[in-house]
């Protein structure tokens, strides 16, 4: 799971999917990478200033 995790907060950094909200000056932006297996889930969090 933790491999999962790594790589949608990697993608979020590839594609920028936060520039947008600090453009407009949205702050602080929260990302959430979220990993499930059967009935065990993962979640962290990653705050931009």
């Amino acid at each position: 799971m933790d491999a999962a995790i790594g790589e949608a907060m990697k993608q979020m950094e590839e594609k920028n999917y936060t520039a947008l909200l600090q453009a407009k000056g949205c702050k602080p932006v929260l990302k959430y990478g979220i990993a499930c297996h059967k009935k065990k889930c993962r979640v962290v969090m990653q705050e931009l200033l």
